[in-house]
């Protein structure tokens, strides 16, 4: 692995400040800006490591990567962690595997913005998780929910009251009737 350039006055083992950073990793790290002092020591080292590679990019890797840095950025704590864990488990999937994943995503992004609005709305509902950003959310139900509904593509749309078989609550003998 190359070295990574150090700000004037830092030794190997200590890791710049956002104040310390020189003006070419301050603009290869631009989208970091607002968090870069919160980063672990690991990670900062990581990112200085991307800023080293940064000059020999071309200006479309450049901007590839930066934005691919804002959509890191923007991430919460939990979400990152959630990522992590997939690009983690996603390195165990056989090559040829992951080729077929990532054929089926480029076929995704190509779609026309009508056809992936379609698909979105087609999806399983999805809720917010607690401790995430504003606007993540997380599949609540299968795709296909036949295996969970006795057969039926329908999803039900009303769970029976506690107690019965089935039948809506005003159905059900109340107490003084």
């Amino acid at each position: 692995m190359a070295a990574i350039p150090l700000a004037a006055g830092l030794t190997d083992l200590q890791v710049p400040s956002w104040a310390q950073l020189s003006p070419q990793q301050k603009e290869a790290l631009a989208p970091l800006a607002e968090e870069w002092n919160r980063l672990d020591d690991t990670r900062r080292r990581k990112w200085l490591g991307v800023a080293a590679s940064y000059p020999r990019m071309s200006l479309d890797e450049q901007q590839r990567l930066q934005s691919r840095m804002r959509g890191w950025a923007d991430l919460s704590p939990e979400e990152r962690s959630a990522a992590r864990t997939r690009f983690k488990s996603m390195q165990k999937v056989p090559p040829e595997q992951r080729d077929v994943l990532k054929q089926k995503w480029e076929e995704y992004y190509s779609l026309p913005d009508e056809e992936k609005h379609r698909l979105k709305r087609e999806a399983p509902p999805r809720v917010v998780t607690p401790g995430a950003r504003p606007g993540a959310t997380v599949p609540i139900a299968p795709r296909d929910t036949r295996a969970i509904t006795g057969g039926s593509s329908a999803p039900r749309t009303t769970a029976p009251a506690s107690g019965t078989s089935g039948e809506s609550p005003s159905a059900q003998p109340q107490a003084g009737r």
